[in-house]
């Protein structure tokens, strides 16, 4: 008998904040035709929890400060992406090539 994975994707309507995730995913899956087995595994983005939960932010509400203008510029990505990760962040470890971490 061969070992094989099978992985097959759900087509889910968008998520509201506060739906019943279990609910919506039994139901795509019967509606898909989709037929469980002993052993098979569901995998949930952290994504489609963030968005259940509510802990969506709008990019376009966030006002970087100076600091994060800064650390986009050197990094080359959007000040207000970095003020999430920042907000976010436990810790922070800046390396660079001209100073050791």
């Amino acid at each position: 008998m061969a070992n094989f994975i099978s992985i097959t994707g759900l087509r889910l309507p968008l998520l509201e904040r506060e739906c019943d995730i279990l609910g919506l995913l039994l139901d795509t899956i019967n509606k898909q035709g989709i037929v469980l087995e002993n052993g098979d595994v569901i995998v949930l983005t952290s994504k489609l929890v963030s968005k259940r939960l509510g802990l969506l932010v709008d990019l376009k509400r966030i006002v970087p400060p100076e600091r994060d203008l800064s650390i986009a510029r050197r990094a080359g990505g959007d000040p207000r992406f970095i003020e999430l990760l920042l907000r976010e962040s436990d810790d922070l470890f800046c390396c660079t090539s001209e100073r050791a971490c």
